[in-house]
């Protein structure tokens, strides 16, 4: 053998040596060949993928290593084959993962084609991911019918579906990580018949739908985040599903749409801007019925819309927010449908119930205002007061606007109280001296016996607090020939009502005048009194409205409500020796015919009207007049009394205008109390008294008045 020849056997066998080596170091998935059920281990590099027909193959990519295929398939596998992946499986050329039936992979690696999808599996399928699996030339996982994927990880593609079910159905996803398509790909997740996801992670389109089910029977639990950017978050069938407390949000058309199914929302779903030139909703029933609960927040240019052919049944309960940001919360066409109230319930928007016997159920006590496109044909209540203002409705708590009755009652009880005890009548005492006591039943200072003129004229003020009550009044007298006795005043009057929901109160303000004509017989005097006023009221309510959530609602009655109150009555006095009793009774009535309400602090204008109030009143009185003693301008003489007061008070059978039959219950009121009346000579008198109040429902209180007299 020559030099050369030595030299050139041995680089042959040097070569042969180093391609050993480097053979040696990519170690491909081995056994090359293996038998059904072998295990298959792939440890550092594999670049020519691995195929294989068998069977039940139990394969493992060890951390660190890398199966790869630039011109075909990362893996190619039969039946009931399980993978587990901690390393890359990487195609250039076709799928990274292709198998049959019955395939499990669980992944804790990267999966990635280029070219197709990243893994491809028949029927049966069980994936669980805790790392990545991407496509940017398909989709990056496509199951068939009766697959589960569970992921933890991250499922993305940029070119078509994130998650693809092949036309069949049954399958079940469970996501907690991120399943996403890029700009460029296209759905999130596509499935057939009976799917169902259970979302806590983010489910992402950023050109199509996040979720869409070509078939009936969806089936959607999300805490978590659906969210599409170009398209519906949620495109379902019929027969759909849907819980959520998380977030599904769509852009460029409908948050949810389905064509008939149950959506039960606690968190937000929404449309966030519609298509060019469509109207989309945060949920839209296309072709059947549906019924939705929601306690969360539900908003779109349509909160919940339907199809304008959609002649089905939508049901909708709300005790949450449905926002119209085009200025209608529900659009639901054709069909008997019921929209039911709760509380907390804000519509933001007009609520058209469009064709059909519709219903309205009010299950919240909760003051708010509803606007409709038209009136709802059936309207079932909880006992609120109900005020139609053309298509709007206000609900009140019933408490509210009920509450006027006993206000106006309380403001002209505590007016003709004041006008008995401190106007005209009750301060000139019984002209006769038939009891021997000239001291005490002396004649009215400044009056001359035996002519026609007179004489003087005072002022009083007082207080009563039943809730509140404050009156001031002042009044001109006259004294005329046989014991005739006349005379006016003036006066006004404030009332304050809280009503048993704190958030609630009403004012009563007016003024009233009157005249006073008496009448004395000797031991007896008839008298009437008329008083004619002019009062409003107003009203604030927290009530929840469009323009106002939540917000303080003021109603006011417009000036020009009319009170009448006439009275009729007559005292007496009887002698006991050197003393005197002095008692007396009345009946009066009061009526107060309002005017129009009008709603202020809300999105519309609302004006209605308002029912007429009317009071009778039975009143007794006891006094006990006696010397107190001397002072600089002669005696005193202090008055004791008790009273008894009872009144029957009520309104007419129509609440404001309303076309619902309101309550029209009577309500009754007793008071008896007892006070004192103080007169001097000098012309100034004070007067006070204490009562106990008590009435039907249940009711009972106290009212306190004193006031002051000055005669001159």
């Amino acid at each position: 053998m020559t030099m050369l020849q030595s030299r050139m056997l041995l680089a042959g066998i040097s070569g042969m040596a180093l391609l050993s080596s480097i053979f040696s170091a990519q170690a491909e998935c081995a056994p090359d060949n293996p038998g059904k059920g072998d295990s298959v281990v792939c440890s550092g590099i594999d670049a020519d993928g691995f195929s294989d027909g068998s069977n039940g193959l139990a394969v493992s990519v060890l951390t660190g290593s890398r199966v790869n295929n630039d011109t075909g398939r990362a893996f190619e596998l039969e039946n009931g084959v399980s993978l587990t992946n901690d390393g890359d499986i990487i195609s250039g050329g076709d799928d990274g993962i292709n198998a049959g039936d019955d395939f499990i992979l669980v992944n804790d690696g990267q999966i990635r084609s280029t070219t197709a999808d990243a893994v491809n599996a028949n029927d049966n399928a069980a994936i669980i991911n805790n790392g990545t699996i991407t496509s940017s030339g398909d989709d990056a996982v496509q199951v068939n019918g009766g697959s589960t994927i569970t992921n933890h990880g991250t499922i993305s593609s940029t070119s078509d579906e994130a998650i693809e079910v092949a036309g069949e159905d049954n399958v079940t996803i469970v996501n907690t990580g991120i399943i996403e398509t890029e700009t460029g790909g296209d759905k999130a997740v596509e499935g057939n018949a009976n799917l169902t996801v259970r979302n806590s992670g983010q489910i992402l389109s950023r050109d199509g739908e996040a979720i869409e089910a070509d078939a009936d029977g969806l089936i959607l639990t999300n805490s978590g985040e659906i969210r599409s950017l170009a398209d519906d978050a949620v495109d379902g069938s019929g027969n759909v599903t849907i819980s959520n407390s998380g977030i599904i949000s769509g852009t460029f058309n409908d948050g949810i749409e389905l064509d008939s199914g149950t959506v039960s929302n606690s968190g937000l779903i929404e449309s966030t801007s519609s298509a060019p030139g469509e109207v989309d909703s945060g949920i839209d029933f296309d072709l059947g019925g549906g019924a939705v609960n929601n306690s969360g927040t539900i908003r779109g240019e349509v909160g919940i819309g339907t199809d304008p052919t959609n002649a089905a049944v939508q049901e909708i309960v709300n005790t949450g927010t449905i926002i119209g940001t085009g200025g209608t919360a529900l659009a639901l066409y054709g069909g008997n449908d019921i929209v039911t109230v709760g509380d907390g319930a804000v519509f933001a928007g007009i609520i058209d119930p469009g064709a059909g016997e519709d219903t309205l159920d009010l299950l919240s006590v909760e003051g708010r205002i509803l606007h409709f496109a038209s009136r709802p044909e059936t309207v079932h209540s909880a006992g609120q007061t109900l005020i139609w203002s053309g298509t709007s409705l206000v609900v009140v708590d019933p408490t509210v606007h009920a509450a006027i009755t006993p206000v106006f009652a309380a403001a002209n009880t505590a007016f003709m109280s004041v006008v008995r005890a401190h106007a005209v009548a009750n301060p000139m005492p019984l002209a006769t001296a038939s009891t021997g006591n000239p001291d005490i039943l002396s004649k009215p200072w400044g009056w001359a016996a035996g002519t026609a003129a007179w004489s003087r004229f005072g002022g009083v003020g007082a207080a009563e607090f039943e809730g509140f009550n404050g009156v001031a009044q002042g009044g001109l007298a006259f004294e005329g020939r046989d014991g005739w006795r006349a005379g006016f005043f003036v006066g006004g009057i404030f009332t304050s009502y809280e009503t048993s929901m704190a958030r609630h109160n009403i004012d009563f303000d007016g003024f009233a005048g009157g005249l006073h004509v008496e009448h004395d017989m000797g031991d007896s005097v008839v008298y009437g009194i008329l008083s004619v006023g002019q009062g409003r009221f107003t009203i604030r309510q927290r009530i929840a409205d469009a323009g106002a959530p939540d917000g303080l609602a003021t109603s006011i009655g417009r000036p020009g409500a009319i009170f009448v109150s006439p009275e009729l009555g007559f005292k007496a006095v009887t002698a006991m020796g050197e003393r005197a009793i002095e008692f007396g009774a009345s009946v009066n009535y009061a009526g107060l015919f309002m005017n129009a309400y009008r709603e202020t602090g809300v999105s519309l204008p609302l004006t209605y009207a308002s029912r007429d109030i009317h009071q009778i009143g039975a009143n007794m009185r006891v006094a006990l007049p006696f010397t107190l003693g001397e002072d600089a301008g002669g005696r005193s003489i202090v008055t004791p009394f008790a009273s008894l007061q009872a009144s029957l008070f009520g309104g007419d059978e129509t609440l404001f205008g309303s076309p619902l039959p309101g309550a029209g219950a009577s309500t009754f009121t007793a008071r008896a109390g007892i006070g004192f009346s103080r007169r001097a000579r000098s012309g100034l008198s004070f007067d006070a008294s204490l009562e106990g109040l008590t009435g039907s429902g249940g009711r009972y209180g106290f009212a306190a008045s004193a006031g002051l007299r000055l005669e001159f």
